[in-house]
């Protein structure tokens, strides 16, 4: 049951930091930041991992994580119930616009029931189509219930579009 609630949360997190596409806006003046706001959807059960986002993002699509490291503060990982996670992902838009690339550390918490949160920090930088320049920061936060089902908000402020 632990291993399959670590399998299960390191996807949350994985999903949970996940970086949304928002929909089309013109160039912000000069370069300015914008706000950035990600909803991710995940269905461990699936494997179905789906954003919404706000301006000036794409207004939805999918992504991939690749899970480079994943560390128990201390103990055993057999027995941990809290991870260090670092993650990169690649989000595609629906509309064609292109792709954008994330980095993500988080922190995971994985509970009895096999429910889990996370959060940490994320960074965008670089993709293809009409988010090549982009850069953003910003953090995430991410729970996944017993079902499997989970969501993930992220938060922060984007340039380059």
């Amino acid at each position: 049951m632990q291993r399959t609630a670590v399998a299960a949360g390191v996807a949350l997190a994985t999903a949970a930091l996940a970086l949304g596409a928002t929909t089309r806006a013109s160039a912000s003046p000069s370069g300015a930041a914008q706000p950035l706001a990600l909803h991710e959807h995940i269905d461990f059960n699936t494997g179905l991992l789906r954003f919404t986002a706000d301006a000036p993002l794409c207004p939805s699509g999918s992504w991939v994580d690749d899970v480079t490291d994943v560390r128990p503060p201390g103990g055993d990982p057999a027995t941990a119930t809290t991870y260090r996670i670092t993650i990169d992902s690649v989000y595609t838009c629906d509309d064609g616009s292109g792709t954008f690339f994330g980095h993500k550390v988080i922190t995971l918490h994985i509970f009895p029931n096999g429910s889990s949160q996370s959060t940490g920090p994320i960074t965008i930088s670089g993709g293809t189509g009409r988010y090549s320049g982009i850069s953003a920061v910003g953090s995430d936060s991410g729970a996944v219930g017993a079902d499997q089902l989970g969501t993930g908000t992220i938060h922060g402020a984007v340039r380059g579009l």
